[in-house]
């Protein structure tokens, strides 16, 4: 009858381990006999192995996304709270700064080349968008 491993492992598990260790390298056929005697199912245990090694990556993927999701989100309330109504000579010229702060390499991409036919809210939008870029490269 074989035994599952828990998270403590047993003396006669770690000691298989060290069987294992020796200087004589095994082949895998002698190391999964030495663990069947043990009481140990090699290919249950590595199943098992695997299956955890899985389960934990998505754990960590899953908590990788939520990390972004909630920094996403804070950047998205930051750049509303930037957001000022403003006449557009002042929206444009607010640009223009901006655009003059950017680092070096930096290249300006957007959807109005020129800017003086976008509505009003998307210049606000793109002032707010600027002034979280340059902030949040200034912080790095």
């Amino acid at each position: 009858m074989t035994k599952r491993i828990e998270h403590d492992a047993d003396a006669a598990f770690l000691a298989c381990f060290d069987t294992l260790n020796e200087d004589v390298p095994l082949g895998p056929d002698e190391a999964k006999d030495i663990l069947r005697e043990a009481g140990v199912d090699p290919d249950t245990e590595l199943a098992h192995l695997m299956s955890f090694i899985d389960d934990f990556e998505k754990k960590q993927k899953k908590e990788r996304f939520a990390r972004a999701e909630r920094e996403r989100q804070q950047a998205l309330q930051r750049i509303s709270a930037r957001r000022v109504s403003r006449a557009r000579p002042e929206l444009l010229a607010r640009i223009e700064f901006l655009k003059s702060r950017l680092p070096n390499g930096a290249e300006l991409q957007a959807h109005f080349r020129g800017f003086e036919s976008a509505p009003e809210e998307d210049l606000e939008s793109l002032v707010a968008e600027f002034e979280e870029l340059i902030e949040h490269g200034q912080k790095k």
